[in-house]
């Protein structure tokens, strides 16, 4: 449930938490806009806008300016129609089933077609219902996942020719690489345009888009008509330094709920796998592997306790455990930071996806609703994404005049 405030408020220190700083989304938004130009961006706002949020990220955006978003099921298109972007505006990536159909035609949402008999059956549905269809074409040129392979470009050519209920806005692929460049990547793109050449015979001047994050920073050539971005607004390339001055917008925090010295040869965490090599101080926090904090990153990965990097050596679903022994003055109560900068420290997404063998894109859209979302404007909390309103008791005071 998302909620605004009556009136903006500061951040609480002491409970587990996600920080959203939407001002910084907003500007990574205009810094990008104008290096792609006359490029469009695509908000990809699915999985919860990669755990940040998708309603009041795509409200922010849309006031931006952004007038193109992209969602991955029916149930995220209807999220974001019910935060008042325009149904039009919403393209949704998967293909849907006879069952969801009717109710994505009669909210007049974009609809992807991946085949050309599955064109030919949306426009029978629109014949049916008397109703435009939009839609995007979605070729498969070399990913292997949802789309056309090249070869069937004239078969769908034909399809568009018939499918006179139907209007085409767009054709658009995916890269396989999204890490960097490589002639993979540069094979595709030469097949896409091939494809979106056969298709301009029948859709003069239609949209064309392939780049997401990594294409359209590594392979400008790609960036065509329109790209399409996740964790580039939001701060996150997986590729590398981030460029054009762009910031990370999310910050996850975890109060320590205790502090305290064990003796040389103590047991740490589960497994017996980690013994205190002398006396050692440490810290338990309110965050573990049930936060979308894997067990994998037990001795791979370091949280940040007054800007100093604690390394964790003990995890739980629910709580995980740092070696302290660099911030002997921490007291109990202080925050720790999961993700994010912390007095000129920083640990990235992508350093912990890296460690726990994942993307960044699983790690923070499996963030779960037990943990508030907090959404930052002018530096201060205007609204909340929580499961109960009571959170707002924990997560941020008034503040005073």
């Amino acid at each position: 449930m998302l909620y605004s405030l009556k009136k903006p408020a500061r951040p609480r220190q002491g409970s587990t938490r996600v920080e959203i700083n939407l001002d910084a989304m907003a500007s990574n938004y205009q810094k990008i806009q104008a290096q792609v130009s006359p490029a469009r961006v695509m908000a990809v706002v699915k999985d919860n806008a990669y755990g940040h949020g998708l309603q009041p990220v795509a409200v922010r955006l849309y006031r931006e300016g952004c007038r193109d978003f992209a969602v991955g099921t029916l149930i995220e298109a209807l999220l974001a129609a019910q935060s008042g972007i325009p149904a039009d505006s919403v393209l949704i990536l998967r293909s849907l089933t006879e069952t969801e159909l009717p109710v994505a035609v009669s909210h007049g949402f974009v609809l992807t077609a991946a085949s050309p008999d599955y064109l030919l059956a949306l426009n029978a549905v629109a014949s049916r219902c008397s109703a435009a269809i939009d839609v995007h074409l979605k070729a498969d040129t070399g990913l292997g996942r949802l789309g056309f392979l090249p070869d069937q470009a004239a078969e769908m050519v034909r399809a568009v020719e018939k499918a006179g209920a139907v209007r085409i806005r767009g054709v658009y692929s995916h890269f396989a690489m999204t890490a960097k460049r490589h002639p993979h990547n540069d094979a595709q793109f030469d097949r896409f345009l091939q494809v979106c050449g056969m298709l301009d015979s029948a859709v003069p001047g239609i949209t064309r888009h392939i780049a997401a994050t990594a294409a359209t920073v590594g392979m400008p050539e790609s960036r065509l008509d329109m790209v399409r971005l996740g964790g580039l607004l939001f701060g996150l390339t997986g590729v590398g330094e981030l460029p054009w001055g762009l910031q990370q917008t999310l910050v996850f925090k975890a109060p320590l709920v205790q502090v305290k010295t064990v003796p040389p040869g103590w047991n740490i965490g589960y497994g017996l796998r980690f013994e205190a090599p002398d006396w050692m101080k440490v810290g338990v926090i309110a965050a573990g592997a049930g936060d979308s904090y894997p067990y994998a990153l037990r001795f791979k990965a370091d949280v940040l306790v007054r800007g100093r990097r604690c390394r964790v050596v003990g995890m739980a679903l629910d709580q995980s455990i740092i070696d302290l022994t660099t911030v002997p003055a921490v007291q109990e109560g202080e925050d720790a930071v999961l993700i994010g900068e912390c007095m000129g420290a920083k640990v990235g997404a992508e350093e912990l996806a890296q460690a726990a063998g994942t993307s960044f894109g699983e790690l923070l859209s499996r963030i779960p609703p037990r943990i508030p979302r907090l959404y930052l404007e002018n530096d201060l909390v205007t609204s909340i994404e929580s499961p109960v309103e009571v959170a707002e008791l924990v997560t941020h005071q008034e503040v005073t005049p």
